[in-house]
């Protein structure tokens, strides 16, 4: 498939979204703590970037352009599921330090990366806009 350079943008933005979203997911807890700043918060940035990397289109898009192998999409769904189910009293720091379910989900999240070939672990901020206040 020819991708026009628009596309190839795109694409690459969605892939982006999957790739940050498991990072963080796979981050020590240290690794996140070290990305906190005034307009950057980890806790925040890893459940939007979640929400937004498993929605349509962005989900959709890296198969379709190749980004991701179409293999993948189950074992991606699986984790989805997974994160989904965590209940909300979860989604906190103290939680994510120190809940055994956080470690799991950190190594699954990681092994995810490896199946994608992606061998970095760091936040690609290659997208992020910051917006002045």
């Amino acid at each position: 498939m020819q991708l026009t350079k628009e596309e190839q943008r795109e694409a690459a933005y969605y892939y982006s979204c999957l790739y940050n979203s498991l990072v963080l997911f796979a981050a020590s807890p240290a690794y996140l703590y070290s990305l906190a700043g005034p307009v950057f918060d980890p806790e925040f940035e890893r459940a939007s970037d979640f929400d937004y990397a498993f929605r349509y289109p962005a989900f959709d898009s890296v198969f379709a352009t190749g980004k991701v192998s179409e293999t993948l999409r189950g074992d991606l769904l699986a984790f989805k599921h997974e994160v989904d189910a965590i209940p909300d009293v979860l989604w906190t720091w103290d939680e994510i330090v120190s809940n055994p379910l956080w470690k799991s989900i950190a190594v699954e999240a990681d092994a995810l990366l490896t199946k994608m070939g992606d061998s970095r672990r760091t936040y690609d901020f290659g997208f992020t806009i910051h917006i002045p206040a």
